[in-house]
């Protein structure tokens, strides 16, 4: 009993294993199928979706060369009409540039011919002026040439009288210092400029003559400032000799003796002034002695007038007054042109 049961059991042991057996082979079978099923899909699906994929790509590359496409058509287009616009900016600009060298070839003609004209008139400015001056300095030396002969009649006409007068030694005398003055005066009449020191030289031998003539009727000073170097200051020459000589002849013609003649230069806000003064009878209403004027004095003015440029040029007359309301002299004044070299 013991043996069959156990055989059954056996039995239905092998049984049970075979159904075992026979699922697992059914369930591997249809585990293998579906397995293989889902590959099928799996594969489907993968080739759907490359596919898919595929077209896609197709579509967004037609998508893409079609915007290429247009891209490139604006860009052809905008390069052409850039090609247009810079095709006629550059007709204009080489139109311009035309332009603009006609214009400086133009404005260099004008701007030689300005300097041309500009140098021919300072050309002929210089030349003009060259002969101004060339004409003023022969006006000068005329001007004294013609004072000259006045104050040699005169101071011959003296020695005559002092011959005359058998004031021999007066004349030999005057003879002497007349021929020293004419010797300065004929050296300097052909300076233009002579410095302070020798006008003041010729003012003294001139007047040491005067005094001789008028038996020293009257005496003289010269003053100079003294913040004037006499050598470094050039007049021109022989201004001061018509005014000293009026002063004498016609401001101390009433007078016999104390007579006084002084003479003053001096500088004034960097200017030269003369200044003879003499204690005569003044400037009074006596036209033919107030408005006396000499050849000398007259020739003196018009060479002031050439040396300052300036045609308004005055010459000071003043009586001296004193302090009770009297005449007692007269003063002539003038600023004197000159140049300074150190």
């Amino acid at each position: 009993n013991i043996v069959i049961k156990d055989s059954t059991n056996l039995e239905a042991s092998k049984n049970e294993l075979a159904q075992q057996e026979l699922k697992y082979q059914f369930e591997k079978k249809e585990l293998q199928q579906k397995i293989l099923q889902q590959k099928k899909v799996t594969a489907v699906e993968l080739e759907a979706q490359k596919k898919m994929a595929l077209e896609t790509s197709k579509n967004k590359l037609a998508r893409q060369q079609l915007v290429y496409d247009f891209e490139k058509k604006q860009l052809n287009q905008k390069l052409a009409q850039e090609k247009k616009v810079a095709a006629i900016k550059l007709i204009s600009e080489k139109k311009t540039a035309v332009k603009n060298n006609w214009l400086i070839a133009v404005s260099s003609v004008f701007l030689l011919s300005l300097l041309g004209a500009y140098f021919y008139y300072r050309n002929n400015k210089q030349k003009q002026a060259i002969t101004v001056l060339e004409k003023n300095q022969i006006k000068q030396k005329l001007l004294i040439t013609q004072m000259n002969p006045h104050f040699i009649f005169n101071s011959i006409q003296n020695i005559r009288s002092l011959i005359n007068n058998r004031q021999n030694d007066d004349a030999v005398n005057y003879l002497g210092k007349f021929s020293k003055l004419t010797r300065q005066i004929l050296e300097h009449s052909n300076q233009n400029y002579i410095s302070l020191a020798e006008e003041v030289e010729m003012l003294e031998n001139y007047l040491a003559i005067q005094q001789l003539l008028y038996e020293n009727k009257f005496t003289f000073n010269i003053r100079i400032e003294e913040n004037i170097d006499t050598e470094s200051i050039f007049l021109p020459p022989m201004l001061a000799q018509p005014y000293i000589e009026n002063a004498i002849k016609h401001g101390l013609s009433n007078t016999t003796e104390n007579g006084k003649i002084d003479i003053h230069y001096y500088l004034k806000e960097e200017k030269l002034y003369f200044e003879v003064t003499d204690n005569g009878k003044g400037f009074g209403t006596d036209e033919k002695i107030s408005n006396h004027k000499s050849l000398a004095m007259t020739i003196t003015k018009e060479r002031l007038v050439s040396y300052t440029k300036n045609k308004d040029f005055i010459v000071q007359t003043n009586n001296v007054i004193a302090s009770d309301g009297t005449i007692e002299g007269a003063k002539v004044a003038f600023e004197v042109p000159y140049i300074y070299e150190s």
